[in-house]
């Protein structure tokens, strides 16, 4: 048993005239398992969870090496509005797409639960005072979706 009561069970098959070989590899195995205690979130509410209350973000994500541009409205009751584009048919036309979910942070990632029931997440930091999203910038516009 290692920190936090994790622990790990190891089974093996053999013939029974290999007993002797497993052993020593199983006991070889277990000898070098090491444990690194994993980091919990706290599930508080951190500095960007209350900043990002409330607005709407304009940034651009590289996808299938072109730079996408992305909006996202965040509104203060956790729901959101995601507006992005997507190539349909044979790839040379492009639809806007609009869909909608529940968000949160959880220490410096925001993450998106969308009703359709698929997630994303952005890692979250400032960088000359503008807020980055995957080091991305984004520029802040004023959100008169929702508040």
């Amino acid at each position: 048993l290692g920190p936090q009561q994790r622990s790990v069970v190891m089974t093996g098959f053999y013939a029974p005239e290999e007993s002797n070989m497993m052993d020593n590899f199983m006991l070889s195995m277990a000898n070098s398992i090491s444990f690194t205690p994993i980091r919990q979130l706290s599930g508080k509410t951190t500095p960007f969870a209350s900043e990002l209350a409330g607005m709407y973000l304009v940034f651009y994500e590289k996808t299938a090496g072109y730079s996408e541009k992305r909006e996202l409205w965040l509104c203060r009751d956790k729901q959101f509005l995601f507006k992005s584009f997507r190539t349909v048919g044979s790839k040379t036309s492009r639809v806007a797409i609009q869909e909608q979910g529940n968000w949160k942070v959880e220490e410096d990632i925001l993450q998106l639960f969308f009703a359709t029931g698929a997630q994303m997440n952005y890692r979250l930091r400032k960088e000359q005072g503008r807020l980055m999203l995957n080091n991305q910038k984004s520029y802040q516009l004023k959100n008169t979706l929702c508040r």
